[in-house]
């Protein structure tokens, strides 16, 4: 077995291995960015599930509006005070 002695082919094969490494990830790249586009395009939601439904949040700022506690409407609807308080400021919001 022949002990390759020049640095130089040695730093060109490094070079080489990494320029097909990096290939291969922006390939993978463009692969995962295309399906996501796809899936967009499909009605796919990302993401976690929100906590609450469209008729739960309704309620919760009708308990709002009604003058209970941020505690109260979470330990109600077995959720956290800070979900209370972003749907209090989606509330707010125009």
């Amino acid at each position: 077995m022949e002990i390759e002695k020049c640095p130089e082919r040695r730093r060109q094969n490094r070079s080489v291995r990494g320029q097909s490494g990096r290939l291969a990830e922006s390939k993978t790249f463009e692969r995962t960015q295309s399906g996501i586009i796809r899936a967009k395009a499909a009605g796919k939601q990302f993401g976690r599930p929100p906590t609450l439904n469209g008729e739960e949040r309704a309620a919760v700022v009708q308990r709002l509006d009604a003058g209970a506690t941020i505690a109260e409407i979470a330990r109600e609807f077995k959720t956290t005070r800070q979900t209370i308080m972003r749907v209090r400021e989606a509330k707010s919001k125009p």
